[in-house]
């Protein structure tokens, strides 16, 4: 309950909302009275965390600060960890270096992170620090609050875990896609052969193409939202070298497993109805 009642004596009543009394009750007798004051009231005190959580949604999010053993600290430059929280109750975003996903659960104020699924590529010695201070972030969050225009995510001693500022994507359509990984059929993202290449271009009238990695590949799709249903997709029949078409096969299995879509900067990541990740790419250039 967002409110709460206290008794101000025998026949006095106060309804206080984020500690600032809101009205004083005189107790009538009628039992109906109270109780619906109670509901209206409890509905007001409850509208600010709606709105926090409609704005935790909308925006997709870039971390500026992450907590480290010295503090809150900036994070490295040119390096992205970010977080796009989707109403499903979703996770996804960018650690630094890889992809992951996790699932949430908030109330509007609080909040729960699940285990924090990620790809596993290398990167520096300071880039992964940072990303795997991310995570811990992320593990540690059990509130949040956003507050002039940012996202502040809070541990248990109620200190800042992280920070974050919105982050505008790039377009879905008519933008040059390319894959970075793909879901290899066997539970794994595993990152495409340096000697080929993977792409996807989404047209506005609902058609995809692009390189499967020995043959080029076309076909529907629909969008609904963030929804996404891809196929039937039919393709050139050149042959190739056996891994190069053992990863054409898998490549065109996750385009048409996808059943959501999520862009955050010029990163997108594919997932299917189960929110296993079937594909990432990146953005390399408008059609």
């Amino acid at each position: 309950m967002c409110g709460l009642w206290s008794h101000m004596g025998t026949t006095d009543y106060r309804h206080q909302t984020n500690g600032e009394a809101i009205v004083l009750l005189r107790k009538t007798g009628r039992v109906t009275l109270v109780l619906l004051a109670l509901a209206g009231l409890t509905l007001l005190g409850c509208k600010a965390v709606a709105d926090q959580s409609a704005e935790l949604q909308a925006n997709a999010w870039i971390a500026t600060d992450i907590r480290t053993a010295n503090g809150l600290e900036p994070v490295l430059k040119d390096l992205p960890s970010t977080a796009k929280f989707l109403p499903d109750g979703q996770l996804g975003g960018n650690g630094g270096i890889n992809q992951y996903s996790a699932k949430y659960t908030t109330d509007g104020r609080t909040m729960n992170i699940g285990p924090v699924a990620a790809t596993q590529m290398a990167g520096g010695q300071l880039p992964m620090a940072q990303e795997e201070l991310f995570f811990d972030a992320l593990r540690k969050t059990v509130r949040y609050r956003v507050y002039q225009g940012s996202l502040e995510l809070f541990d248990s001693a109620d200190n800042i875990v992280a920070k974050f500022r919105p982050y505008t994507g790039t377009p879905f359509l008519s933008t040059k896609w390319e894959c970075i990984g793909y879901n290899n059929g066997k539970g794994a993202v595993q990152s495409v052969s340096a000697s080929s290449s993977l792409t996807a271009l989404f047209d506005p009238e609902g058609s995809v193409a692009g390189d499967s990695g020995v043959n080029t590949f076309s076909g529907p799709y629909k969008l609904d939202g963030q929804s996404l249903a891809i196929g039937p997709l039919v393709t050139t029949r050149k042959a190739g070298p056996p891994e190069l078409m053992e990863q054409e096969a898998a490549y065109l299995e996750a385009l048409s497993k996808s059943a959501r879509y999520q862009i955050i900067g010029d990163k997108m990541d594919f997932y299917d109805s189960q929110g296993a990740r079937m594909a990432d790419f990146r953005a390399t250039g408008a059609k």
